[in-house]
């Protein structure tokens, strides 16, 4: 499926990343990033919907931390344990994190959520959704203005 694409990263679902984070299984990360890079020569990234405890069981087991794909919003919609702990996390430069979610599901206006995405260093990219063509253009055209501060 990903044969003509280009695609740098291929994510774990946050359910199965999630998974293996409360359960301690640091071999499966493991065989995943190998197998990633071995069949596809591209990075295994990693989804959570827990941002902190990702961050502390890969260093717990002395691995390099994965491209992060998670949910980064003023509101802490879908941020676990806390938008205040992710927060830590996102003010890292050694993370590489790239955000969803960051709309709050239409809660936020674009300005106002990539205002504070933008400020985070670990944010590196970001995956946006859009209803609709002028919804797309405004999204972009607040990612451009926030980024062009940073």
């Amino acid at each position: 499926m990903f044969k003509d694409l280009n695609t740098p990263v291929i994510f774990l679902h946050d359910a199965i990343s999630d998974l293996l984070l409360a359960l301690n299984m640091p071999k499966i990360f493991a065989v995943y990033r190998d197998t990633v890079y071995k069949r596809f020569a591209v990075e295994a990234g990693v989804a959570t919907k827990n941002l902190p405890f990702l961050v502390q069981r890969f260093e717990e087991w002395g691995m390099d931390l994965p491209v992060v794909l998670t949910h980064v919003n003023k509101v802490g919609f879908h941020v676990n344990p806390s938008r205040e702990a992710s927060e830590k996390i996102l003010g890292r430069s050694d993370v590489h994190v790239m955000a969803m979610g960051t709309l709050a599901s239409g809660f936020l206006a674009p300005a106002e959520a990539y205002q504070y995405v933008n400020r985070f260093p670990s944010v590196k990219s970001i995956v946006v959704g859009a209803s609709s063509e002028a919804h797309l253009k405004r999204t972009f055209q607040a990612i451009l203005q926030e980024s062009e501060k940073k």
